[in-house]
């Protein structure tokens, strides 16, 4: 059966089909719903020490995705690390 096929029968039925933006939206609150889920989890490994480049492997996403995720779960960061060479103090005149 085609769309067009389900479309007619839907409204000879009485229904009314959904508009394309009334299902972006649904299907945009599900994807919500188990990234809200994720970043929780992401933020408890996090917290247990898990670096981001690493939890960004695990899950198969980008380390600005984690970042991001991390972020919208409320996350207090650690402080960056320098690492390279000391600098040196600047010298008053």
């Amino acid at each position: 059966m085609t769309r067009r096929a389900a479309r007619r029968l839907l409204i000879e039925a009485g229904g009314t089909p959904r508009t394309t933006q009334q299902t972006l939206r649904i299907r945009s609150a599900a994807n919500a719903e188990r990234r809200k889920k994720l970043a929780l989890s992401l933020r408890a490994r996090y917290e247990a020490g898990a670096t981001v480049p690493d939890l960004a492997a695990e899950c198969n996403y980008s380390v600005g995705t984690v970042y991001r995720l991390l972020h919208q779960a409320g996350t207090r960061m650690r402080p960056k690390h320098h690492h390279g060479p000391a600098r040196t103090p600047r010298k008053r005149s």
